[in-house]
């Protein structure tokens, strides 16, 4: 299948490793010029020598959380190019711990690069692309801001206001040919998860065990989802919430 992605001047975010390096390289692969942000210079290039190989790209070290810096980064982007035709809000952390460890600015920190960085990034971008005649933005969330787990209260709350800030942006760009969507991730096997699974070592096996399909997933099948999500072929997709999890959000809780 054609995705339609070829000349697209697409942006990623968290893409240094896990599922936006994952995303990153798919949408090169599909035609896509893709700009890889991230936090670390020196990551950010070892990820753009490996997805070069696929595609075309480029990178910019941005930190999303700096709102003046990532709203900047995305109007140079437009300027030089011409046009943003998908954004993918990636980047995405969060403390875990008991409430009554965490502090107040871990708290704040989880809802500033989950949150308030895809709202900066929607503000900056909806002209762009209505003044183009349309675009495609991807908003990833995660299974936590559905249903709740322990010790996630920074994370999963942030991720849970993303969740609707993104049906808010859906309508809202609707009618100017913007679709939002939203890919809501289950628990992926990535560099930002090991450190999960090594700190809770009981509670990751207990999420393996309740996962229908008996795995954790791939970052490539994020990426996958994401490509369909922005792609020509889901032109009339907008509002939707993809869950790429394994069928472990819809399973009866035994």
């Amino acid at each position: 299948m054609d995705l339609g992605l070829t000349g697209k001047i697409a942006v990623v975010t968290g893409a240094s490793n896990g599922i936006g390096r994952a995303t990153a390289r798919l949408l090169a692969q599909e035609g896509a010029h893709v700009v890889m942000m991230a936090r670390r210079p020196d990551v950010l290039e070892q990820a753009r020598a490996d997805v070069a190989t696929t595609g075309s790209v480029e990178t910019m070290a941005v930190d999303v959380c700096d709102s003046a810096a990532y709203t900047a980064a995305l109007e140079d982007i437009a300027t030089r190019h011409g046009r943003i035709d998908i954004l993918v809000n990636n980047a995405g952390a969060g403390q875990f711990g008991p409430i009554e460890a965490l502090g107040d600015d871990a708290f704040a920190e989880a809802f500033r690069l989950n949150v308030f960085a895809p709202f900066a990034s929607m503000r900056t971008v909806f002209p762009i692309m209505e003044r183009q005649g349309g675009g495609a933005i991807v908003n990833v969330t995660s299974i936590m801001g559905a249903r709740a787990q322990a010790l996630s209260s920074s994370y999963a709350s942030s991720k849970a206001a993303l969740n609707h800030l993104n049906a808010v942006a859906a309508v809202e760009g609707a009618p100017k040919g913007i679709r939002v969507n939203t890919l809501q991730v289950g628990s992926i096997a990535t560099e930002g998860t090991q450190a999960y699974r090594e700190q809770y070592p009981e509670l990751a096996a207990k999420v393996t065990g309740a996962i229908p399909m008996g795995r954790w997933g791939k970052p490539e099948e994020i990426a996958a989802g994401i490509a369909f999500l922005v792609s020509a072929p889901a032109s009339f997709v907008a509002g939707a919430v993809l869950a790429v999890d394994g069928a472990l959000g819809v399973q009866f809780p035994y």
